[in-house]
């Protein structure tokens, strides 16, 4: 995947950015799979993607840090991602709260 277009700092989720990255390279390359993008950052299947991108999955630490770096992420875009994913993935309004606060 070639560096996204995308402004990552207009989100406020990481699913959703996820998800326009992927539509965005293949709109780009129409040989473009999510298949070969699963395969580029150690996942076997597809289906664990999808299920993160629809939120019936969570995103580890470590997929976190595979996926910023395939979608060739700065410095300060990987921060603001990885931000995302916790508050994405925070469990109630009290720890949203106190990850916004950081």
């Amino acid at each position: 995947m070639t560096k996204s277009k995308l402004n990552i700092f207009r989100y406020t989720d990481f699913r959703m950015f996820i998800r326009d990255c992927l539509d965005e390279a293949k709109a780009r390359d129409r040989k473009y799979s999510r298949r070969y993008f699963c395969h580029r950052i150690g996942l076997s299947s597809t289906n664990y993607l999808k299920r993160i991108i629809d939120g019936s999955r969570d995103l580890t630490d470590d997929l976190a840090q595979r996926l910023s770096t395939a979608m060739e992420l700065d410095r300060e875009e990987k921060v603001f991602f990885y931000h995302l994913v916790r508050f994405g993935q925070a469990k109630t309004t009290e720890a949203k709260h106190g990850l916004s606060a950081n």
